[in-house]
């Protein structure tokens, strides 16, 4: 019971990842892509609510067709993203003033983390 109640305190103390993003998008992009970012999060949750009040949830339950489509979709979106990151250009630690982004892209990804 220790054992459970140590691993379940630390759990509960590691940031997950919406807050990582927003820590990450404050500090790369400044105040106004970390408030993007924490509405885009917020719009995400609202929007996620709503699906499911309106049965979307349930439906992607009942249906194996339905779950399978979404489960390979997050997949090739998964590999898209994976095959970007290696095949795309590599940065410097220290990001220029021209790579930071703007509010409404912070404020999309805000959105997707969610969704």
């Amino acid at each position: 019971m220790i054992t459970y109640a140590a691993i379940v305190a630390g759990f509960s103390a590691l940031p997950g990842p919406a807050v990582l993003l927003t820590t990450a998008r404050s500090v790369s992009s400044g105040t106004r892509a970390g408030v993007a970012t924490s509405l885009g999060i917020a719009a995400g949750d609202f929007l996620h609510t709503v699906l499911a009040v309106l049965g979307v949830s349930a439906i992607l339950m009942a249906s194996a067709v339905a779950f399978t489509i979404m489960k390979y979709m997050g997949a090739a979106y998964l590999i898209y993203l994976g095959l970007r990151a290696i095949l795309g250009p590599t940065h410097s630690f220290e990001l220029p003033a021209e790579g930071r982004i703007s509010p409404r892209v912070a404020f999309k990804q805000g959105c997707s983390v969610k969704l």
